[in-house]
Protein backbone atom coordinates (compact mmCIF):
# COMPACT_ATOMS: atom_id res chain seq x y z
CA UNK A 1 0.00 0.00 0.00
CA UNK A 2 1.43 3.38 -1.30
CA UNK A 3 1.61 5.91 2.08
CA UNK A 4 -0.11 8.74 0.66
CA UNK A 5 2.02 12.28 1.13
CA UNK A 6 -1.04 13.84 3.06
CA UNK A 7 -1.23 10.97 5.38
CA UNK A 8 -0.16 11.47 9.06
CA UNK A 9 2.34 10.02 10.54
CA UNK A 10 3.81 9.95 14.07
CA UNK A 11 6.83 8.17 15.10
CA UNK A 12 7.75 7.92 18.97
CA UNK A 13 10.77 5.70 20.46
CA UNK A 14 11.77 4.66 23.85
CA UNK A 15 14.84 4.07 25.20
CA UNK A 16 14.36 0.42 27.28
CA UNK A 17 11.64 -2.13 27.81
CA UNK A 18 10.33 -0.17 30.91
CA UNK A 19 8.97 2.25 28.22
CA UNK A 20 11.19 5.52 29.87
CA UNK A 21 12.38 8.67 28.21
CA UNK A 22 9.93 8.82 25.65
CA UNK A 23 10.16 10.98 22.92
CA UNK A 24 8.04 12.25 19.95
CA UNK A 25 10.46 12.25 17.13
CA UNK A 26 8.00 13.18 14.14
CA UNK A 27 4.58 14.23 13.76
CA UNK A 28 3.67 15.26 10.44
CA UNK A 29 2.48 13.98 7.39
CA UNK A 30 4.33 11.11 5.12
CA UNK A 31 5.53 13.94 2.75
CA UNK A 32 7.55 15.61 5.44
CA UNK A 33 9.22 12.56 6.75
CA UNK A 34 10.02 11.67 3.36
CA UNK A 35 11.62 14.90 2.65
CA UNK A 36 12.95 15.24 6.27
CA UNK A 37 14.56 11.95 7.38
CA UNK A 38 14.10 8.77 4.92
CA UNK A 39 13.98 10.40 1.44
CA UNK A 40 11.63 10.05 -1.55
CA UNK A 41 11.29 6.30 -1.84
CA UNK A 42 9.91 5.74 2.12
CA UNK A 43 6.59 3.83 1.94
CA UNK A 44 6.11 3.76 5.66
CA UNK A 45 7.11 1.02 7.83
CA UNK A 46 7.04 -2.85 8.78
CA UNK A 47 7.02 -4.30 11.84
CA UNK A 48 10.42 -5.56 13.02
CA UNK A 49 11.78 -3.08 10.69
CA UNK A 50 15.36 -1.36 11.44
CA UNK A 51 17.42 1.48 10.54
CA UNK A 52 19.40 4.32 12.25
CA UNK A 53 18.35 6.95 14.43
CA UNK A 54 21.43 9.23 14.52
CA UNK A 55 24.01 7.23 15.80
CA UNK A 56 21.78 4.56 17.20
CA UNK A 57 20.39 1.38 15.32
CA UNK A 58 16.31 1.29 16.26
CA UNK A 59 13.89 -1.30 15.88
CA UNK A 60 10.11 -0.98 15.06
CA UNK A 61 8.04 -2.81 17.56
CA UNK A 62 4.80 -1.64 17.25
CA UNK A 63 2.57 -0.29 14.63
CA UNK A 64 -1.08 1.37 14.46
CA UNK A 65 -2.24 2.09 11.00
CA UNK A 66 -5.41 3.29 10.21
CA UNK A 67 -6.24 1.72 6.73
CA UNK A 68 -8.95 3.80 5.07
CA UNK A 69 -6.55 7.14 5.45
CA UNK A 70 -3.05 5.51 5.62
CA UNK A 71 -2.14 7.55 9.19
CA UNK A 72 0.43 5.55 11.31
CA UNK A 73 1.87 5.40 14.08
CA UNK A 74 5.15 3.69 14.57
CA UNK A 75 6.17 3.00 17.96
CA UNK A 76 10.37 2.37 17.94
CA UNK A 77 13.55 1.73 20.50
CA UNK A 78 16.66 0.36 20.50
CA UNK A 79 17.44 -2.98 18.22
CA UNK A 80 18.69 -4.21 21.22
CA UNK A 81 16.43 -4.71 23.68
CA UNK A 82 13.91 -7.67 23.92
CA UNK A 83 10.30 -7.35 22.49
CA UNK A 84 8.43 -9.82 24.63
CA UNK A 85 9.81 -7.91 27.35
CA UNK A 86 8.42 -4.04 26.54
CA UNK A 87 5.79 -2.44 28.58
CA UNK A 88 3.76 -1.38 25.78
CA UNK A 89 0.83 -0.31 28.11
CA UNK A 90 3.44 2.53 29.32
CA UNK A 91 3.67 4.17 25.82
CA UNK A 92 1.85 7.96 25.57
CA UNK A 93 0.24 7.61 21.99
Amino acid sequence: MKVKDEAKIKIIYFSDEEVSNQVLIFDGTALQVREQQFGYDWDGFSLGDSFHLNDDKVRVYEIEQKLDTGEALYIIGPESINPNKIDFKKINK
